[in-house]
């Protein structure tokens, strides 16, 4: 199994400028794993990087270890996070904790309830968004 903290986290150049804009708010998420995420961040184009690995829109499927419970998210900015939906938003520390990932990778990630070892089961990118001129809105100034 991999340490999730020592292990350089693959990115997109998009998904990284796009992260680098995003200014949340202290009281609402942890930011120190976020940053620290970013500045551990290795930058490839979108066409370099590996279908099976876990970037913002990602659709995952997580296996908890200890229970085999499976969760199912996918990976997206704050202001459309949405619980119902499935949709976490990228500052959450398990969606932080699982960028840059590949699928049959293990993670460890600590919450609240101590440490939780999880395998990516899946990684779905078929659905990534396709914006004007390869920007997000979030870019554009």
């Amino acid at each position: 199994m991999k340490n999730n903290h020592r292990i350089p986290v693959l990115m997109t150049r998009g998904d990284y400028g796009i992260l680098k804009s995003i200014t949340p708010s202290p009281q609402q998420y942890e930011l120190s794993e976020f940053t620290e995420e970013l500045n551990r961040a290795i930058l490839v184009q979108d066409y370099a990087f590996p279908h099976h690995a876990i970037r913002l829109y990602s659709q995952v499927t997580l296996q908890d270890e200890s229970t085999n419970t499976k969760t199912q998210f996918t990976i997206v900015l704050p202001d459309e996070a949405n619980e119902e939906s499935a949709r976490k938003s990228v500052l959450e520390p398990l969606a932080t904790a699982v960028l840059g990932f590949r699928e049959g990778e293990e993670i460890v990630w600590a919450n609240a309830k101590g440490k939780g070892k999880f395998k990516i089961v899946q990684v779905n990118n078929s659905q990534l968004p396709v914006f004007q001129n390869n920007l997000h809105p979030k870019c554009i100034d």
